[in-house]
């Protein structure tokens, strides 16, 4: 595993170009993943990359990809809006997972999935604004 850190290895999962790569940050090398949708890059450590592809498969590409919050978080948007429970068990995404929705009463409304250790994220509208407004509803039952 030594040898490979810092390199990179191209592979294809389905029509999803994913870029392999080893991290050199932690004592023991962790691989994560970094998924290409068009010249995005997201990097991904659990569940939330198959999510992130059959978002990429539905044609979505990101609205915004940042730091909303100035956190260290590397979260990408996308005008779509989850079902939380039919996408947790859809894509087995577990309690470190977590899940968070803000309801926009002060200022701008979100709703998604994010990785605290990573911080990446996969966010989209609020449920109650995502519905509202017609936006397409994820639950990983799509095709």
């Amino acid at each position: 595993m030594n040898s490979v850190l810092g390199s990179l290895i191209f592979c294809l999962q389905k029509d999803v170009k994913t870029v392999c790569h080893a991290s050199a940050s932690l004592s023991m090398p962790v691989v994560y993943n970094t998924l290409v949708v068009g010249q995005e890059y997201m990097y991904c450590m659990n569940n939330l990359q198959q999510l992130a592809a059959h978002l990429a498969r539905l044609g979505f590409t990101p609205t915004y990809r940042g730091d909303p919050y100035g956190q260290g978080l590397d979260w990408l948007y996308f005008d779509c809006f989850f079902e939380e429970t039919a996408v947790r068990r859809h894509f087995d995404l577990g309690p470190e997972t977590h899940y968070v929705a803000y309801d926009g009463r002060a200022a701008g409304q979100e709703a998604g999935f994010y990785d605290p250790l990573t911080g990446f994220g996969l966010m989209g509208h609020h449920p109650a604004y995502g519905r509202a407004s017609g936006k397409p509803e994820i639950t990983g039952a799509e095709r």
